[in-house]
């Protein structure tokens, strides 16, 4: 009986020391290094676990605070011509000319 109870103990002691071990893996692979990345002012990706650098809006764009419009003027904007479409200030086709004559008629 004294045997049976210190292999209960062994492997209450094993599922205790591997609980812990478990712990341990998962604060140095997931926790710390999001801790660290965010006290050093970065940004903590837990998709990638990666640690970024933020980067201000205004080196995408070009455009300082309190500027409206970027820096340069670039090209203008694109007109899309879509076809079918009808121009600006004409009517739509009405219906006796929207149809071709037929032959018999």
């Amino acid at each position: 009986m004294l045997r049976i109870l210190s292999r209960v103990q062994l492997v209450y002691v094993g599922i205790a020391s591997a609980a812990c071990l478990g712990l341990l893996y998962y604060q140095a692979t997931y926790v710390w290094p999001a801790q660290t990345c965010e006290s050093h002012g970065g940004w903590w990706s837990d998709k990638f676990r990666e640690c970024a650098t933020p980067m201000p809006i205004w080196r995408f764009t070009g455009r300082m605070q309190g500027q409206p419009h970027a820096r340069g003027g670039g090209p203008p904007p694109v007109a899309y011509i879509v076809p079918g479409a009808v121009p600006a200030g004409r009517a739509a086709p009405g219906p006796s000319e929207s149809r071709p004559a037929s032959p018999g008629r």
